[in-house]
This record gives C-alpha cells, sequence and structure tokens, in this order.
C-alpha cells in the first residue's frame, strides 16, 4: 500500500466496495438481530449512498447522537439481558452502521472497515458449518480488497487490479496465518458465554413458544445436584421451581419479571417484604444445598416454596428466586424451603387479571369447548379439570421431541387435529383451556 498524505481523502469510488464489504459481512447475522436492527443498516446505507450521489447531505450531529441513543435505547428495551451474545453482535452491528453516517475522512473508512474483520469473526458466533467457510473467506477479502481501494488513488482505481491486488494480499497473509494457528499457544478464555444455536433444546429460557418448534433436542446434561441436610423430602414434594410464565400473546407465552424494568420494581426492600407476607410457612421444613450448572440465566432453582436463599437474590411474588447477574459457571447456594407453606388464599386483582388474560382471535375452538365443558360440569373447577385430563389420558394425544411447526392456532391444532408434541404443548393447551373458563393459570 502507498502511504498517504496528510489530510487525503479516499477515493469516491472505493464506496462501492465498502459497501459490498458490508453487506457481505452482516448478511449471516441477518437471522439473529431485530428486525428494526436491520430496517436501521438498509436507513443507513441509503442515506449514505444517497450522499454519495450528491443528493443529500450528511445528517447533523444532533440527528446522529439521536439516533445512536434511540438505537441503545432499541436494544435495552428489546433485548432484557444485554449481557449476552445477540445484544452484543446487534450492538456492534449498528455501530458498524451508524458510522456510514459520518465518514467523512479516510480515519472514519478505517474504523468501519477494521469492524468489518470483527463482524465477520462475530459470525462464527453463530455459524460452526464447514460450507460457511468460503463464505467468510470471500467476506474477508473484500473487506481486503475495499480497505487497499481506499489506499489508491482514483488514477490508479481508474486503471483496475484492485480486486486482483486485494486477493493476493491475502494470499500473502496466508502463511503467517498457518503458523498462528498451529504454534499460538491457546489460552483459556477468562469467561464463557453459551450462545444459542439455532435448533432449540431442553433447558431455561424467559419465552416458550412451542408452535415455532418443529424438533426439540434432548439435553443429557446436569441441571442441578442437591444435598439435603437430614431427610429428604418425599418424591411428591420435590417440586422445583424455576420460572413461571404467565403472558401470552397467542403464541409466545414469556415470564412476567423478565424485563429490567419488574426486576428493579419487585428488588426494593419494601415490595421484598410484601412478597414474604404471602407465604406462612408450614411444618415441613427443608435445609439443603443446590449445586447448580451453568444456565445463562438469573434465575436461581428452589424447591418449592422458598423461604430463604443464602446468595444475594430476590423473591418475585411468584415465589422464583432472581439474582442480578447471569449463571455463567457453576454455583452453590444454601437455602431453605417449606413444602407445606400456606399461600394467602385471595389473589389480588392484578395477578389474576395477569393470570387470566388472553388475547383475542386465537384458538376460537379451543376457547368455546372449555366453556362447552366447564357448563356440563355446572361449572365445577375440579370436576372441569378431572374432565381435561381425563381427556389427554384416554383420548389419542402422543408425546414427541418432533412435532413439526403449527400454525397460528397451535392449540386448536394440537387439540383437535395432529394431537402430539412435547411437554411445552401440552403445558400451553391446559392454561389456555384454564383461562378461557376464567380461572387463573400460568405456565
Amino acid at each position: 500500500m502507498t502511504s498517504t498524505p496528510a489530510g487525503y481523502k479516499s477515493p469516491r469510488i472505493s464506496f462501492i466496495w465498502i459497501t459490498l464489504s458490508q453487506v457481505l459481512c452482516t448478511l449471516p447475522l441477518v437471522p439473529f438481530l431485530p428486525l428494526w436492527v436491520i430496517g436501521l443498516c438498509f436507513f443507513c446505507i441509503f442515506w449514505r449512498w444517497m450522499v454519495f450521489l450528491g443528493r443529500w447531505s450528511y445528517p447533523p450531529k444532533i440527528a446522529r447522537y439521536a439516533l445512536v441513543v434511540t438505537a441503545v435505547f432499541g436494544l435495552m428495551v428489546h433485548f432484557p439481558r444485554l449481557l449476552s451474545i445477540q445484544p452484543a453482535v446487534s450492538l456492534l452491528v449498528v455501530t458498524y452502521y451508524l458510522k456510514l453516517l459520518e465518514m467523512f475522512k479516510l480515519k472514519d473508512v478505517y474504523v468501519i472497515l477494521i469492524l468489518s474483520y470483527f463482524v465477520v469473526a462475530s459470525s462464527f458466533l453463530f455459524h460452526e458449518d464447514v460450507y460457511m467457510l468460503p463464505y467468510f473467506i470471500a467476506a474477508i477479502v473484500l473487506t481486503t480488497v475495499a480497505l487497499h481501494s481506499v489506499n489508491r488513488t482514483e488514477h490508479h482505481l481508474e486503471k483496475g487490479g484492485t480486486f486482483k491486488k486485494g486477493i493476493l494480499l491475502c494470499l500473502q497473509a496466508l502463511p503467517i496465518t498457518i503458523d498462528l494457528f498451529l504454534f499460538f499457544p491457546r489460552f483459556p478464555p477468562f469467561w464463557v458465554l453459551e450462545i444459542k444455536k439455532e435448533g432449540p433444546s431442553v433447558g431455561i429460557d424467559e419465552s416458550m413458544s412451542p408452535a415455532d418448534v418443529a424438533e426439540l433436542g434432548a439435553a443429557e446434561g446436569i441441571a442441578f445436584r442437591v444435598e439435603f441436610n437430614g431427610k429428604p423430602p418425599e418424591q411428591k414434594d420435590l417440586y422445583w421451581r424455576v420460572l413461571t410464565l404467565s403472558q401470552f400473546d397467542g403464541v409466545n407465552w414469556q415470564s412476567l419479571f423478565s424485563s429490567l424494568q419488574a426486576q428493579a420494581y419487585f428488588n426494593q426492600e419494601n415490595v421484598q417484604n410484601a412478597v414474604r407476607e404471602n407465604i406462612q410457612p408450614g411444618q415441613n421444613t427443608y435445609e439443603y444445598t443446590l449445586h447448580l450448572e451453568p444456565t445463562q440465566q438469573p434465575w436461581l432453582p428452589t424447591l418449592d416454596r422458598p423461604n430463604s436463599v443464602n446468595t444475594k437474590s430476590s423473591f418475585m411474588p411468584d415465589f422464583t428466586t432472581y439474582q442480578n447477574k447471569m449463571v455463567t459457571s457453576m454455583m452453590s447456594y444454601e437455602a431453605i424451603s417449606s413444602t407445606s407453606s400456606v399461600l394467602n388464599l385471595e389473589l389480588s386483582k392484578w395477578s389474576r387479571k395477569q393470570n387470566t388474560q388472553l388475547p383475542d382471535g386465537f384458538n376460537v375452538k379451543s376457547r368455546n369447548f372449555a366453556v362447552s365443558l366447564f357448563n356440563e360440569v355446572n361449572k365445577d373447577k375440579v370436576a372441569f379439570i378431572d374432565r381435561l385430563m381425563n381427556k389427554f389420558n384416554s383420548e389419542p394425544y402422543f408425546y414427541t421431541l418432533k412435532p413439526g411447526r403449527y400454525d397460528k392456532d397451535m392449540i386448536d391444532e394440537f387439540l383437535f387435529e395432529r394431537r402430539k408434541g412435547f411437554c411445552a404443548h401440552y403445558a400451553s393447551a391446559l392454561t389456555f383451556l384454564l383461562r378461557s373458563v376464567d380461572i387463573p393459570s400460568r405456565v
């Protein structure tokens, strides 16, 4: 590469290479980005192209700052957990494209092109298939071509050879790349983050959408181990509470307490005291130590219902236990639970509303079936639940990890047509039927 004189600006034609490089580097990440982030990328490219064509000017500084603040706020709203892979990669892509709107000088071009290499590297977090390797090599080569083009004058660019020179630079770097790969020591990471793969598997998550899961992978690992101080509970009392999902939009079940705002509110001391007042400890109290494997979630399993946990954590109104950081490595904590604890029998208006809400326009057949059956048993709730359980036990319903994808009215299709699914399908269907007759319930 030739030296660049002070004040030198990159040739206009090199912008074409830069744009192609950006698009090629970003495409593998598209399935993992929020739709609005993808829209923002197109917006930045379009604006910068209009500047390139001389039709528009750069946005003013206040507008650029507003875009940055809005984008960061959008990521905070979209991702309840900012300290994980997808939010970090989304933030990288956002800054990668917003930089186009202030690409005034050569140093700005360098920033974008260096970021291109990081964007390609971040794609390896999600794609480990061998067939993707040629694509990543092409993205690296094109970025190098773009980097070479900005260091040439318009005269040299018109003479051609830019693409050929970029490939030559990559080939020249190949020997040292191989040496580094073979002989450079591999130090263990300071931290490890679990990355969600495209195929769903058994585990802990703050949302559940069984209609979208065509095939569920079985997890053979250990979730946690427990050591009881004294005699352990009977088998029927070994119910471990981790998460409850109360919000339902017709397709997706979501935890009420997954947002940062909800956790900040319920973490207040007076709110915590109010939550604990709803539990009257019973006679059967158990002390135990729980050794939890990494979950990449902040929720701590406890024997239902917990009285205390010796780690810095909070109790939510659904009696789940939450801490302010992710479980990224094995952790141990001591807890006390009373399996015979009595809850206040009177639900608050807020809790009743949250646990009986159903969106309109979904699963009409299931809703009508529930109302009809409820009337048949004279609105006896116990008899109604018994009839539902008998339906699942006596009729040809099947458990499978490969149910295939369901349509919009997943519960109608599951109950009356396909009749096969895994635990999420059965839990969703039963909860929906109970809510259809105003019985508070949650997954």
